[in-house]
């Protein structure tokens, strides 16, 4: 999860290319040694790479990654849905803190040291197929995919792009909109709470674990459910002919008592219609499409306040 400011490449399509498909010009020995040298807290040894060069270099290579799957969408999704495409190389402070966490890893071997992050508004099926998009741009023999959704990592949820290039590692993140917003929150609380909570390190307070499991929670249970209502509303969508062909309570059971959402059996004008009687299988999907639309904007409303007041919080702190 990272929040540095993006950049963009302006370079042809060409330069891009060549630049991704570039050799590294360190070995895997160097940076092993400057990454021993960091996380010491010495400077890099004779012969070494300065840090600031390897920022450079993996600065331009995110951004170079970041121009080309920018360039794969110029306008967007389907509805004008705008990818949000974002790149950063990690600062040495950053680094310094993994390195020290994780202290069988080398600089060469970190996965985001170059990161990419793309956000949209989109289903998991269309971020199944985003990242079968990415994935065929840049080559299958240079992409591990990982699926952090159904198993989420202290309940950050997302599918992650390992990029192995010729030039380095580059970590592609891809999340719907809300998982990003969630993201966003939690790294508000580990800013307040300790950085430590990401790798699943208990915060220090028992009204701080309270926040962090319930936040946790928040992603695993809430969202998680709230993203297979949307997926079987869109299966609706797309299967328009049987919808038609379907009406009456029956349908009405089976979707709404699936999902609890109290509507069976219930008689038009007590849901605002003008006209009594049943409802039929198209009015049943516009109510399921309008009450999945006001939970995503509740759902949305809540992350954005979570990290609002843990932002103001640690201000508060910092002014203390």
């Amino acid at each position: 999860m990272c929040s540095d400011e993006p950049q963009q490449s302006n370079m042809s399509a060409d330069s891009l290319l060549s630049m991704i498909h570039r050799e590294l010009p360190w070995t895997q020995g160097q940076l092993a040694r400057l990454g021993r040298c960091l996380r010491a807290g010495v400077e890099p040894a004779e012969g070494l790479p300065s840090y600031p060069d390897v920022v450079v270099w993996f600065s331009d290579l995110a951004s170079a990654v970041h121009s080309i799957i920018a360039s794969m969408y110029p306008i967007g999704l389907s509805g004008g849905r705008r990818l949000e495409v974002t790149s950063r190389a990690k600062t040495i402070s950053t680094l310094r803190e993994k390195l020290e966490r994780m202290r069988w890893y080398d600089i060469g071997r970190i996965e985001d040291l170059a990161g990419v992050r793309v956000e949209t508004e989109m289903s998991l099926r269309e971020q199944d197929d985003l990242v079968k998009a990415i994935v065929t741009t840049f080559g299958p023999e240079h992409c591990v995919v990982h699926d952090l959704r159904e198993t989420p990592r202290f309940g950050y949820r997302a599918v992650h792009i390992r990029l192995r290039l010729p030039a380095g590692r580059v970590e592609i993140q891809v999340r719907t909109h809300l998982q990003g917003l969630w993201a966003n929150g939690y790294e508000a609380l580990a800013d307040l709470y300790g950085r430590g909570i990401r790798y699943g390190e208990p915060p220090g307070g028992e009204a701080a674990m309270i926040a962090v499991q319930e936040l946790q929670r928040f992603s695993t249970v809430r969202l998680t459910e709230f993203e297979r209502v949307w997926e079987a509303l869109l299966s609706i969508e797309q299967a328009g002919e049987v919808l038609q062909s379907v009406q009456g309570e029956g349908f009405a059971d089976l979707v709404y008592n699936k999902f609890g959402i109290p509507v069976a059996g219930m008689d038009k004008r007590s849901l605002g219609y003008g006209t009594p009687g049943p409802l039929t299988g198209v009015e049943v999907h516009e109510r399921w499409a309008l009450e999945t639309r006001k939970e995503e904007e509740a759902l949305t409303a809540i992350l954005v306040s979570i990290e609002q007041q843990a932002r103001r919080a640690l201000k508060e702190v910092g002014s203390e």
